[in-house]
C-alpha cells in the first residue's frame, strides 16, 4: 500500500533508537538514504522544516554517538548506520524497548 503525502506528518519529536530504526530500513530499500528519507520512515512529510528539524537529531547521532555515519554525495548528506548502531537497535529488540515505526513509505 503506498503512503501518501496526506498520510504523513509534521515533526514530532522522535527517540534516537526509532531514527536508527528508520535509517535501517532506509538502507534496505535502497543504496543512498537521505534525511528526508529517514524522516518518510518515520512518517514525516517531505518538507524542508521537517528536515531541518531532523537533522540536529542525526548529527548528534553521527558525532557524539557514532551510531550514524554519513558522506556527502552531489552536495548532499547520505546516512548510514553503523555497526555499533546495529547493537543498539538489536539490543531494544532483545529488551523489546524498540518502538514500532509508521507503514513503510512506498
Amino acid at each position: 500500500m503506498n503512503v501518501e503525502s496526506c498520510e504523513l506528518g509534521w515533526y514530532r519529536p522522535v527517540s534516537d533508537l526509532q531514527i536508527l530504526a528508520a535509517v535501517e530500513r532506509a538502507q534496505r530499500h535502497g543504496d543512498r538514504v537521505f534525511d528526508y528519507q529517514v524522516g518518510e520512515h518515520l512518517g514525516l512529510e517531505h518538507t524542508s522544516a521537517n528536515t531541518r528539524r531532523l537533522r540536529p537529531q542525526l548529527e548528534a547521532l553521527r558525532d557524539a554517538d557514532g551510531s550514524l555515519a554519513s558522506e556527502r554525495w552531489h552536495r548532499r548528506e547520505i546516512w548510514t548506520i553503523t555497526r555499533r548502531g546495529r547493537g543498539r537497535i538489536a539490543a531494544a529488540r532483545h529488551r523489546g524497548v524498540l518502538e514500532a515505526l509508521p507503514e513503510s513509505p512506498q
